[in-house]
């Protein structure tokens, strides 16, 4: 297995997280922690042989989507937690911004403010973050130098917050659903 598989499954995750993110929760949920997992076991366990990364990190993904849709409130507390975090550091590496040995401090913050956003209003919520944090995921497949995406990451999100934004905007609101 090489790193072109990664590259491919992030993108399916990237382009599913943009576009489909506030219809399939626990999918985005999922893939959240499968990006997060991928991150963390590469930095933390760079010795450990890709095809364990991967398993591991599918492990995680899994784990996060079965949560997300067993446990709905705890799913959307970690899925904004974690989409907000990613959706931060993205937006920040996108510019060509870098905390050296601390990129948890930008992913803290980003994710306690998705977090309280996905808690008050999810659905808007669900829209942005998943769409900004399809697009961090994309950006970072297709443009793994920093600070060479932040055109697309602008674009991408936009176009993922319009798609997505449609329904949840300017469809018709049924009785009695959130």
């Amino acid at each position: 297995m090489d790193t072109s598989t990664v590259t491919v499954i992030m993108i399916v995750l990237g382009v599913l997280m943009l576009f489909a993110g506030a219809r399939l929760f626990a999918l985005v949920v999922g893939g959240l922690g499968f990006v997060l997992a991928w991150g963390l076991v590469q930095q933390w366990f760079p010795e450990m042989a890709e095809q364990t990364r991967l398993l591991v990190s599918a492990a995680a993904g899994v784990a996060a989507g079965v949560l997300a849709w067993m446990v709905k409130k705890a799913g959307v507390m970690l899925g904004g937690f974690v989409g907000g975090g990613l959706a931060l550091t993205g937006l920040l590496a996108s510019l060509g911004v870098s905390f050296p040995g601390a990129r948890w401090i930008p992913f803290l913050i980003g994710g306690v403010v998705g977090a309280i956003l996905f808690a008050k209003v999810f659905n808007v919520a669900l829209v942005f973050v998943s769409s900004l944090a399809g697009a961090a995921v994309l950006t970072d497949a297709l443009f793994p130098a920093e600070g060479t995406g932040s055109l697309p990451f602008f674009a991408l999100a936009a176009v993922g917050i319009l798609v997505q934004g449609r329904k949840v905007f300017f469809g018709k609101k049924k009785e009695g659903k959130d």
